[in-house]
This record gives C-alpha cells, structure tokens and sequence, in this order.
C-alpha cells in the first residue's frame, strides 16, 4: 500500500483505491513460524506441492517429470516415472493442483496418486475437474478431504460428498486464491483485497461442511475477515505502462524474448 498502512504485525501486499473498503484475507493460523497456512501449504508441504503444480502432461507422458530436490532448488529434478514423483506424497499432504478447467491438468499425476491411495488429503486448485478427468479421480476414490477452489461446477461426485458431508469446501475468488499461493511463497503471511467485500466472502457464513446425516444442516461456515478502511488515493493505478520486448504484436503481446 503507497503510504504504507498496515495492520499490526501483517504484511500488507496488494493495493486499494481511495474510500473503499477492502478485506482481509489471512493465510496462516498462527504467525509464521511453524505456522499452518489457510488455503496454501506449510514450507515443508511447498516443494511437494509445487511438483505436483508443475509437472504437466506433456513432461509425465515422456516418462520423465520433474523430481525431488532434497530440500534445493538445484541438482536432478528428474523422476523415472509419475509413480515415483508421487511416491512421499503422505496421507494429509496439502496439494496444488494446476490446470484450468480439464486444460493443464497433470493427468498422469493424478493417476499414479490415486493408485497410491494416500488420502486425507487437501488439494487447491482452480476448479474440482470432471467425475473421471482431473482431480475427479481422487474423489471417486475418496481420497480428498477438503477442497480450497473457486470454481466447483460439472463434478457430480464432488457435489454429492459435499452435501452428504463427506468433505470440506474453501471458496475462494480465483485471483484472490492465486495471490494466497503466491504470498504464501513470498513469507506474506496476509494481505488485503477488494474482492469479496460486502459478500459472504466479507461478513463469514458460507457453508463449509454439512452434516452427514442427510439433513443438509451446515456444520460448519466461514469466519468473517477482517477488514480495514484505507484512504489511499490511486494505489498502485496508472494511466500507462511500458515494458521492453524482442517483438510485440497489434494485441498487446509479445514473444517473450526481452528486449
């Protein structure tokens, strides 16, 4: 935020326009460290994670995907196979999960983690996929137990564990969820944003979890966040932009050489 208004204690990433009010949006439980991140993962979760993010179809269906780093971001990050990418992924691992819609996804991944059959787990992503594409194949075999998306539509199966009770749902705005993973790798252990503001996302109440027992009775709902009114005038807002490219197109692109 330009002048630099924070809550106590809270890194502050993002930026408000002049009288809105904005939401708090809290990543972690209990401060930094040895901390339980909301919505994102735990340092010793991320890398885990991360691979699976980042191992895609095209890499997996070549029989090689990127692979352990022993705690360094160096070294051999190649695995023989998708089964042994997956092989210390633990019953209640924490999980994000690329793709957008049934585009992206890491198919192959997702296979060799059902045949494992670890479950309790956690997944982000974007969206729940289909009943057989996706993450739909860890809730055919019950594998997940809470989701932390935006996007929930076209998987029956996880529409019917949901209201049976069988799982936990997190919605989250898709660029505000993207923003969590990304301050959550940065050490931003929240942030403030005007997305959700004057919603449930805002005031809590959202059903989380029903009961199991048929009624549909929510057993638990989201808090409310916190939230702060700043006067900022035009944070972070600009007329214009400039960047260098190698080449650009009448679109606005450009083909990613710098320049």
């Amino acid at each position: 935020v330009q002048n630099g208004l924070a809550m106590a204690g809270t890194a502050m990433a993002g930026t408000a326009m002049a009288g809105t009010t904005v939401v708090g949006v809290h990543l972690m439980r209990r401060g930094v460290r040895g901390s339980t991140a909301l919505g994102c993962v735990t340092r010793a979760q991320l890398w885990p994670a991360l691979r699976v993010l980042l191992c895609n179809k095209r890499a997996c269906s070549g029989g090689q995907v990127p692979g352990k780093v022993h705690g360094k971001l160096t070294g051999n990050k190649v695995f023989a196979s998708a089964a042994e990418a997956v092989s210390d992924i633990k019953a209640g691992s924490t999980l994000l999960v690329g793709g957008f819609g049934l585009s992206g996804v890491p198919e192959a991944l997702l296979r060799a983690l059902q045949a494992r059959g670890v479950g309790n787990l956690t997944v982000v992503s974007s969206n729940v996929g289909t009943k057989d594409r996706g993450l739909g194949l860890l809730f055919e075999s019950r594998q997940v137990s809470k989701v932390i998306g935006s996007y929930v539509g076209e998987n029956e199966t996880f529409e019917r564990q949901f209201l049976e009770g069988e799982i936990e749902v997190e919605l989250v705005p898709m660029g505000t969820l993207a923003e969590r993973m990304r301050a959550a790798g940065a050490g931003i252990p929240a942030f403030y944003t005007r997305t959700g503001s004057g919603t449930l996302v805002q005031h809590g109440g959202m059903p989380c979890r029903y009961a199991a027992d048929g009624s549909r009775r929510p057993l638990l709902e989201s808090r409310p966040k916190e939230s702060r009114w700043f006067a900022v005038p035009n944070a972070g807002y600009r007329s214009g932009a400039g960047a260098g490219a190698g080449a650009g197109d009448g679109d606005g692109g450009d083909d990613g050489g710098g320049g």
